[in-house]
């Protein structure tokens, strides 16, 4: 007897991939497309209606409040503020895992940040200008180089390297331990 693909194998399948991953409703349905392809390959009985049927299910975990792409956007978002990622590279880290350019800006300016605040976040993380503990200036254009390429403006890239580490550490009240700030 050959085993069909049905909805209820596919929420199934929805179902243990959200518990194991969060995702966005594009993540999610790449999957299940995926998943319908190898069932049709391992000799599974696919019907026509298949992409209906992953849009079924995908619209029954939305109703359900399972999937929402608003609430993945912020809990990516903040990760990747944490990162020191600049305004433009979150959204556009959003737009790559699947969620709408309306729920990506959304998200980004839900949370109170400018991309100055992110430079320095990311000059901390990385021990870039003064955190580097030696000479500084020898390595003064590399550090630019490596905040252009992180996605900043030389004018920030440049105020973000001439604070003192001093400053840095005020805009964020704490000290620095491996990547995880605590109150010092």
């Amino acid at each position: 007897m050959v085993k069909t693909v049905s909805e209820q194998y596919l929420r199934t399948l929805a179902e243990y991939y959200l518990l194991r991953w969060a995702a966005s409703t594009a993540k999610l349905q790449k999957y299940l497309e995926r998943r319908v392809k190898i069932a049709a390959e391992k000799g599974r009985m696919v019907p026509e209606d298949a992409p209906q049927l992953i849009q079924n299910v995908i619209a029954q975990l939305k109703e359900s409040g399972v999937l929402d792409d608003a609430v993945y956007a912020a809990s990516l978002q903040k990760k990747l503020q944490a990162r020191g990622y600049p305004q433009q590279k979150q959204r556009q880290a959003l737009r790559n895992k699947g969620i709408s350019a309306e729920d990506a800006t959304t998200a980004v300016a839900a949370v109170e940040s400018d991309d100055f605040t992110a430079a320095c976040l990311y000059v901390r993380k990385r021990k870039l200008g003064r955190y580097r503990g030696f000479d500084a200036q020898e390595y003064a254009q590399k550090d630019l180089s490596a905040l252009a390429r992180q996605g900043f403006s030389y004018a920030q890239a440049k105020r973000a390297l001439t604070l003192a580490a001093e400053e840095i550490d005020e805009i964020y009240g704490g000290t620095m331990m491996g990547s995880v700030f605590y109150e010092g």
